[in-house]
């Protein structure tokens, strides 16, 4: 581990910190083939008692408000109710693009004459965050707002935007979404959406 125990080490996601013979995962540590693995920025933090090792991050989690932007992928859904995977939001007070990690609910209304789901599983959307009677829910009522990126439901392949309609260019299949203005303009290595 550390060779002074009063000295600070910084880490970085990806450092190996020390392996589950030393010590157990803390906060922003995980194991990996028996190595402890640092998943975020920050110092070393040793814990002799309780034998484990955690990384304390200089900078606070934000989480997001009522009215902020959400960017996130839907990773679960049942008869008009999805799950989102939110993994960043634009905050609305300071406008500053933000990482987080944390689940949230996108009802949709069923209309009679709707013959195609919103969104599906898989897809990346971009919503906004309301508060309801359950907690934070999210909307992609709006027109910045819905899907960014989608999925073929045959093959897999990223459908293209073409004429109002998502199509596949491997497979033709073509399928419909409630889709943001800006479809297709997402970048999934988090730097921009």
């Amino acid at each position: 581990m550390t060779e002074n125990k009063n000295e600070k080490r910084m880490v970085f996601p990806g450092d190996s910190i020390g392996s589950v013979e030393e010590y157990l995962p803390g906060d922003n540590v995980a194991e990996e083939s028996g190595k402890l693995i640092a998943l975020r920025v920050g110092d070393i933090l040793e814990d002799p008692r309780d034998l484990r090792v955690s990384v304390k991050t200089s900078k606070k989690v934000m989480k997001p408000s009522p009215g902020d932007i959400v960017y996130g992928q839907i990773i679960k859904g049942d008869s008009g109710r999805y799950i989102v995977a939110i993994g960043a939001f634009r905050s609305s007070r300071s406008g500053e693009l933000l990482e987080t990690k944390l689940e949230s609910t996108l009802k949709i209304e069923s209309r009679r004459d709707e013959r195609f789901p919103p969104v599906r599983v898989g897809d990346y959307i971009r919503g906004k965050l309301f508060l309801s009677r359950y907690g934070m829910d999210l909307s992609i009522s709006g027109p910045n707002l819905g899907v960014l990126l989608a999925k073929c439901q045959r093959c897999r392949q990223e459908l293209v935007l073409e004429n109002g309609t998502l199509k596949c260019k491997n497979c033709d299949l073509t399928e419909q979404r409630k889709i943001a203005s800006d479809y297709g303009k997402i970048d999934l290595n988090g730097k921009e959406f």
